[in-house]
Order: structure tokens, then sequence, then C-alpha cells
């Protein structure tokens, strides 16, 4: 009879890791691809999205790359985590021993989602239950003004997801759009 799969295989999928040392090195691969910041809820997004790292294995990965000083808090951001000349040195030599098109396909992910997270940044759009249904306000930002305030009423939640969905999926479209239909 075969052994019952590990708890902390959860969610990881066959060709996913458990190994923190591999983890790790997916972390350092990762953040000296992006060159940039990633919390920890990101993070976490990203390695579970693809089935590839559990919660666990990531928090103990992320927990022995702080203590080794290849990655460090990034002060004002709350576990944010930014890779250090050591963790890039480590990225460097053993990136080559995860393969390729995992880290190319994490890369590619990780991407994609700090892209969307930056929308959301410039562009807030939420979602605020009110008498008779919803009401979604927009607000698009410059870097020192306003550009949009905007708060649309709309009768159910599916509603105002699909609008949140759309003015983030392409902000300026959603504001030229605007632009256009009030001045012609």
């Amino acid at each position: 009879m075969p052994n019952p799969p590990s708890p902390l295989a959860a969610g990881v999928s066959p060709d996913g890791f458990q190994n923190v040392h591999e983890v790790r090195i997916l972390i350092c691969d990762l953040l000296d691809t992006l060159q940039e910041p990633v919390s920890k809820s990101d993070l976490a997004l990203l390695f579970q999205e693809n089935n590839l790292v559990n919660f666990f294995t990531l928090s103990t990965a992320l927990a022995q790359l702080l203590q080794e000083g290849q990655l460090s808090a990034v002060p004002e951001l709350e576990e944010t985590y930014q890779l250090n000349p050591l963790g890039r040195e480590a990225a460097h030599f053993l990136a080559h021993t995860l393969p390729r098109s995992v880290r190319e396909h994490l890369a590619q992910s990780a991407k994609q989602l700090l892209a969307r997270r930056k929308l959301e940044r410039e562009n807030e759009v939420a979602i605020k239950e009110v008498l008779n249904g919803y009401q979604v306000q927009v607000v698009m930002h410059d870097t020192d003004m306003d550009l949009l305030r905007l708060d649309l009423f709309v009768p159910d939640k599916a509603q105002a997801e699909a609008v949140q969905e759309k003015v983030l999926q392409d902000p300026a479209a959603f504001y030229t759009q605007i632009i256009d239909f009030l001045t012609k």
C-alpha cells in the first residue's frame, strides 16, 4: 500500500517543490529576475496559484533566507522582502539546478501580478454595498493629483465586480473613453 502524501505536499503539484533548499533558490532567482521587492502574500499567491510550493514551506524558506542574510525586509513595507547581494549570488550560482521552464513561468506570473498591483495602487476601484445595490468608486491617481473620481451605482455585486475588473484591465482606455464620450 503506498504511503499517504505528506501534509506539507497539500496543494503542491507533483512537479512542485517540497524541499526548502530548492524553494530558497527559487525565491532568490525570482527576486533576482524581478529586481524589486515582493511581499510575502504575493509570493504565497504566486507559488500557490502555480501549485509549486505550499505556504508552510515558503514561510520556512523565507525565514531561513532572512536569518542567513540573503534577503532583508523592506522597512517601510510590511512583510516585503528584497534580495541582498548574498542572495543574488546564490541565484546566479544555483538557479540552473531548477527547471528553466518553471523559473520562466513563475517569473512571467510574477511580472503580471506586480503589474496588476501597480494598476491597483494607481487606480482605486472599491465596491461598497449601499441601499438597493452597490456603489463602485473609481479614483485614478496621477503623481500629484487625481485624474478621475467617479461613483457608479449598480444593482448587484456581480455587476459591481464586472465594472471593477473592466476598469482594472485597462484603466487608460477607460479614462480615454470617458473623455471621448464627454467631449464629442
